[in-house]
């Protein structure tokens, strides 16, 4: 696990670190804004739970970025308003947090997003190794069973 601040000039290093293999969670801020900046202390807490969580083992990113960065990722386009919080894999959202925005909270989004990411991921594997099986023996499975 690894923790990121990241400010208005540095959106490239944002669009490097989402486009990777490694799950991230993205809160997104904009200066000035009332909610955001009652978030930066709860996003706070929030890292340093992490830091002592099982899940800490595992690979992922949480990432507080400025809306002034200029990043050009797919994840962090749609957004409608500010603080937005998300989970991203391989430079697309895969969900976003719409709940009460406490600790506890984040913290079930965080393992209920990773865990959803990590369960498609061994799908896409599966998916895959079933598609190049399926190549190999020339697209049919030959049957044991005959027919008379």
């Amino acid at each position: 696990m690894s923790f990121h601040v990241l400010s208005a000039g540095q959106g490239e290093m944002f669009d490097n670190i989402a486009e990777q293999e490694v799950p991230c969670i993205i809160f997104i801020k904009m200066d000035g804004c009332g909610p955001c900046n009652q978030l930066n202390g709860t996003w706070d807490e929030l890292e340093g739970l992490m830091k002592q969580h099982p899940l800490q083992k595992h690979k992922f990113h949480l990432i507080k970025v400025n809306s002034k960065a200029k990043m050009k990722s797919p994840c962090t386009q749609g957004i409608r308003g500010y603080p937005t919080i998300r989970s991203v894999h391989k430079g697309k959202t895969h969900s976003e947090f719409k709940g009460e925005r406490t600790t506890e909270e984040l913290q079930k989004f965080i393992i209920t997003s990773l865990k959803a990411i990590e369960k498609l991921n061994k799908l896409n594997t599966e998916l895959t190794g079933m598609n190049s099986n399926n190549l190999m023996s020339g697209g049919r499975k030959k049957s044991k069973r005959r027919f008379r």
